[in-house]
């Protein structure tokens, strides 16, 4: 069974609050979708190395990435559930059965700076 750290669809991700401003302070959490109360972390690296707290705190530009989503080829179905909340614990938007789309990091990684 392989895994694949795949990309978001954006390298850094803008977080914006109910206002239309930067949710500066905003927490995303990842969770699987199949059990939401079970967390489902996400990566800082394509080679799946270092994984991101969870919840990931959202700078306060509302900025936040890259993020590398884990797709194990024998288990397609395990899909992430994501929501943020603002910085007071509302909830600012929410996606079920998210799955990246691409390709993703592997053995050999190579990082330009």
């Amino acid at each position: 069974m392989a895994s694949s750290f795949l990309l978001g669809p954006e390298p850094v991700w803008i977080f914006v609050n109910n206002e239309g401003t930067a949710a500066g302070n905003a927490k995303m959490y990842t969770r699987r979708s199949l059990n939401k109360i079970e967390d489902k972390p996400v990566y800082m690296d394509a080679a799946g190395a270092q994984a991101w707290t969870n919840p990931i705190d959202i700078d306060l530009n509302g900025v936040k990435g890259p993020f590398y989503f884990k797709v194990d080829d024998a288990a397609l179905d395990a899909t992430y559930y994501i929501f943020v909340n603002d910085s007071e614990g509302n909830l600012i938007w929410d996606v079920d059965d998210y799955a990246p789309s691409g390709s993703g990091g592997g053995s050999i990684v190579t990082t330009f700076i």
